[in-house]
């Protein structure tokens, strides 16, 4: 027996495709990630005042990650426990700890 199923059918030589056009150029791959690396973890937005966890070294804003680390002092990202956090200071990092958990 023939299948009775539609099929969908080609669009013609020279026509169109039903989905529109990209608005603006694709960015290549490594143009995103360094875009994305850029990026806060925590509020998504780009990173001001990086300060960097140990011993994981992941970077966030100052201000999120001194809040997460008050209520969880953990790495939203690892999930190791936070032993300090390191601040920037006009893009040379200081030595000095902004947080150490009490246990």
């Amino acid at each position: 027996l023939p299948s009775t199923t539609p099929v969908a059918a080609a669009p013609e030589a020279g026509s169109s495709s039903t989905s529109p056009a990209p608005s603006k150029p694709l960015q290549p791959v490594e143009s995103m990630a360094m875009e994305l690396e850029d990026r806060c973890p925590i509020c998504l937005d780009s990173c001001e005042k990086i300060s960097y966890v140990m011993p994981c070294l992941h970077h966030f804003c100052y201000r999120c990650i001194l809040r997460w680390a008050e209520t969880k002092p953990e790495c939203p990202l690892c999930k190791r426990r936070i032993q300090s956090i390191l601040h920037t200071w006009g893009g040379v990092m200081g030595s000095a700890v902004i947080f150490s958990p009490s246990w």
